[in-house]
């Protein structure tokens, strides 16, 4: 959703103070919360019957919460809607919520007469008594949705009056809407919260997906690829204000260049400079160690990295410039602080400059450690280094070896930027092009697919681009290279063949991480038994994966081997001897892969329920994170799910 209008510039104030107006529409565009808008409509439902209902929409400044309150008004086809909302500047006027619920009821009526506002020491109770009149008589001619904006800056008095009368409006047929920011109640008090308890629901909106960010840049008339978008998604937390700002700010190369930085949104930039600048030293300082340290942050470090060595006030002071948020746990706990968005802690860091960066990130590399003091000490180091890539690379094979492919990702990508030339770049450039495909990121792998194939002819090199060209769909490029690969480590086609059904011992294959043609040879035997099963060349796809068990594969190449071995006596017709294979332990606790061929082979044997336990347990799995190699569950499923009369 994209705001527009006087609404939006309500929900432009999104850090305390006014932030820089919104985009401007000729028209409201609407994307994304349809699930949002199913969960509200059986609330509408129950409030037309006569149950009276109370939904509070949450959501930071800028989410999209009026904009939504402004869809399901729409949508109200029987009945009178009533809006009223609370405004940041009036907040210690008494009774002007109360002032403007009255005034748009009066009007509704289409009554000469009025009712005067409540004075300045008027008692809540007999005005929310008064509320209770006023919303009944409405109520007795049809239903009524009370739509209260930016509930979180609502007067005391006009607070206290309306929950008097929201409490007594009971078997009216009146759906209250309330839009407010986290955390509710706030300074509303504990009885809004039991209210909500006892009639209504909380409904929490978060970012946008990368599906609503392609649609909303198609409804701009500016369509982005699904990489685009994604990256878009990451960057803005799917904040739809500042994500349709970038689609207005930058231009299609822009938004496709997947590899140069996204910006933050101009006017977002500028209003954070500005606040950021308008502090003390000290203050300064501290929010920029912050920005250095990360999204939440250790205030302790932060002081210690700039030198400050009482950062109360500067860090109040950063709060109350909206700049800060204070994040820690309790009064005893360490004390913390964090940016109120990304895209805030990304205005201060990009403000910072290279050498002032370099030296936070230098202190921060001191004062951390492990994973965090790695990271610190790539972005610090400006300049090629063999040693601090040296130590990145290590870093990485400890992340591949603990299955946490992201962060290897990180620290290979930068273990080549800071790489001087030599045979010590190749290896990382061919570490980080495996890193990327072994995450299921051939976008990322692409970027150092030229200098890769540039250099000489190799094993090594050419099973990289293999398995970049098949991740690609170029397949006969894919068999070219690994077939050549194959040859290039003296490996025999005889290793490939024989009785299917033959499985040679493979007990004694090595379970830790080799690195050598052994290991090599192992994965380039599991990418060629992959082509073979394209193929549906159920004999060769069983012998180079019998090849690649044979070779002391990595636990990883081993998992993947053994499925495709599954998969090639099943495609074979041997599927009983496939299922021997497999085993029987439950799904949880079977290898992802294994998991995903056993339940493959149990589709093709007509074992639909045992398919189905397999395959759902195997796409809950993928979709958590498990990583996922060359085998997609979600089609096997859906085929089992239709074959039993189920809806997946």
């Amino acid at each position: 959703m994209v705001p527009s209008g006087l609404a939006s510039r309500r929900l432009s104030r999104t850090l305390g103070k006014t932030a820089p107006p919104p985009i401007p529409a000729s028209e409201p565009l609407f994307v994304g919360r349809q699930t949002e808008l199913v969960r509200l409509q059986p609330e509408l439902d129950r409030a037309i019957a006569g149950d009276p209902r109370l939904v509070v929409i949450e959501g930071e400044g800028g989410i999209g919460k009026t904009t939504l309150l402004d869809r399901v008004c729409a949508s109200v086809r029987r009945g009178t809607v009533v809006r009223a909302g609370a405004d940041e500047s009036e907040r210690e006027q008494a009774w002007g919520v109360v002032t403007a619920v009255v005034a748009d009821i009066e009007r509704r009526r289409h009554s000469g007469a009025s009712v005067a506002a409540p004075g300045p020491g008027a008692d809540p109770l007999a005005v929310g008594a008064g509320l209770v009149t006023l919303l009944s008589d409405l109520c007795a001619r049809g239903p009524v949705v009370l739509v209260l904006d930016d509930l979180h800056w609502c007067d005391a008095a006009s607070a206290a009056a309306l929950l008097f009368a929201l409490r007594r409006l009971a078997g009216r047929p009146l759906l209250v809407l309330a839009a407010a920011r986290p955390p509710f109640p706030g300074e509303l008090g504990e009885g809004w919260q039991r209210l909500v308890g006892a009639r209504g629901r909380r409904v929490r909106l978060q970012g946008f997906t990368t599906a609503d960010v392609v649609a909303l840049a198609a409804s701009q008339g500016r369509p982005v690829s699904a990489h685009a978008a994604a990256r878009l998604t990451a960057h803005t937390g799917g904040h739809p204000l500042w994500t349709a700002a970038l689609l207005r700010d930058l231009g299609v190369n822009e938004l496709e260049d997947l590899e140069a930085p996204l910006p933050v949104p101009r006017d977002l930039a500028g209003t954070i400079r500005a606040r950021h600048g308008s502090l003390g030293r000290a203050a300064r300082l501290l929010v920029a160690a912050g920005a250095v340290l990360g999204q939440r942050f250790d205030a302790t470090v932060a002081s210690a990295m700039v030198g400050v060595g009482a950062p109360a006030d500067g860090f109040h002071a950063a709060v109350d410039a909206g700049i800060l948020l204070d994040a820690g746990a309790s009064p005893a706990s360490p004390p913390a602080y964090a940016f109120p968005h990304p895209l805030v802690r990304s205005a201060v860091y990009e403000d910072l400059g290279p050498s002032l960066r370099s030296q936070l990130h230098a202190e921060a590399a001191r004062l951390t450690s492990g994973a965090d003091s790695l990271g610190h000490l790539a972005a610090a180091t400006l300049a090629p280094s063999e040693a601090v890539a040296a130590e990145l690379e290590a870093g990485a094979a400890g992340e591949v070896d603990g299955g946490r492919l992201a962060l290897a990702q990180l620290y290979l990508d930068a273990a080549v930027r800071l790489s001087p030339p030599g045979h010590h770049r190749r290896r990382r450039l061919l570490a980080a092009v495996e890193s990327h495909l072994r995450a299921g990121d051939p976008v990322r792998a692409r970027r150092y697919a030229d200098e890769v194939a540039a250099g000489d002819a190799a094993p090594d090199r050419d099973f990289v681009l293999g398995w970049l060209a098949r991740s690609e769909g170029r397949f006969a490029d894919a068999q070219a290279l690994l077939s050549g690969a194959w040859r290039a480590l003296g490996a025999s086609t005889e290793e490939t063949h024989g009785p299917p059904v033959a499985r040679s011992d493979t007990s004694g294959r090595a379970e830790g991480r080799t690195d050598g043609d052994d290991a090599l040879k192992a994965k380039v035997a599991v990418g060629l038994a992959g082509l073979s099963l394209l193929r549906r060349s159920a004999d060769e796809a069983v012998g180079y994966a019998r090849a690649a068990l044979g070779a002391r594969p990595w636990v990883s190449t081993a998992h993947l081997a053994r499925a495709i071995e599954m998969m090639g006596l099943g495609l074979g017709g041997y599927g009983a001897e496939a299922l021997a294979l497999a085993g029987d332990a439950p799904p949880q606790a079977v290898e992802l892969h294994e998991l995903i061929a056993r339940g493959t082979v149990k589709t093709w044997t007509d074992d639909l329920q045992g398919a189905y336990g397999d395959l759902s347990v195997a796409v809950e799995r993928a979709e958590a994170g498990e990583p996922l190699r060359m085998m997609q569950p979600w089609a096997l499923l859906s085929d089992a799910s239709l074959r039993l009369g189920r809806a997946t």
